[in-house]
Order: C-alpha cells, then structure tokens, then sequence
C-alpha cells in the first residue's frame, strides 16, 4: 500500500491533469470565459512543468529535483523554480476563474444593471429638465402677452 501511495504522490504532478480532464469530460464548460480560463491554466500549468524541467536540469540533481520542486522543497532554489512556482499559483488562479465562472457572470451582469440604471436615471432627469425648462418657457410666453 505505501508503494502505491508513494508512486501516486510522485505521479500527482502528471495525474493533477488527468482528473482535470476527466473532470471536464463529466461537466463539459459552457462558457467562453471559462475556456480562456482553461487554456490559461493549461498553458501556466505546462509552463511550470517545464521550468520545473529546466530547474532540475541546471542543478543536475535529475528527476529527483524536479519532484521535490514540484512539491516546493527543492534542495537549492533557482529562478527557475520560483518562476514554475509563480507560474503554478496562476494556474490556480485561472483554475479558481474557471470554477467559480458563474460568480465572475453574476458580478459582471450585476455592473451592467448598474450602468444602464445610472444611464436611465441620467435620461429621465434630462427629460425631466427639459420638461421643467418647456413649462417655464410656455409660462413665461403666457405672461408676456397679458402684460402687454
């Protein structure tokens, strides 16, 4: 059981997008948003991978390396590290857009209301001005002829 268990947290940096995958194939996405989300994530996701790759190459401690990094405990830190680092907490990021995309909808539909609100309340208080300046001028043209 302990073999099994070590090789799956060796693996977890393969399988992360496996169960991502197979995930999306049960709730496909149904938006546009969360597919740039998605390819955001998948693009940040490999590209940590690949630094991960290239920190391990340059310290030349191997495969072994690239997991302990992968996990955040690589024996000497590199810029590469950091940037797979930093690269992985965008991924997640993007991860967490995709999740929670019908929040980031409601956010931005509720701004929308807002701004056609404000837009009709613009509208009705220039109609209301104008209505006001109409009924002063027709007053006024109704006084001029009694004084004279």
């Amino acid at each position: 059981m302990q073999f099994i268990l070590s090789t799956l947290i060796i693996a977890s940096p393969f399988l992360i997008p496996v169960i991502i995958l197979m995930i999306l194939r049960l709730r496909p996405l149904k938006w546009e948003g969360q597919k740039r989300a998605m390819r955001a994530a998948w693009c940040c996701y490999g590209v940590s991978l690949l630094l991960l790759a290239v920190h391990a190459f340059t310290t030349g401690a191997g495969a072994q390396e690239f997991f302990l990094a992968f996990w955040g405990s690589a024996t000497t830190t590199t810029v590469f590290a950091w940037s797979a680092w930093i690269f992985q907490g965008l991924a997640v990021v993007a991860l967490m857009f995709v999740v929670n995309w019908d929040t980031v909808r409601l956010f931005v539909e509720a701004r929308q209301k807002r701004a056609e609100a404000r837009a009709r309340i613009a509208e009705e208080k220039a109609a209301a001005e104008l209505a006001k300046a109409a009924e002063e001028k027709k007053a006024a043209e109704e006084k001029k002829p009694s004084e004279g």
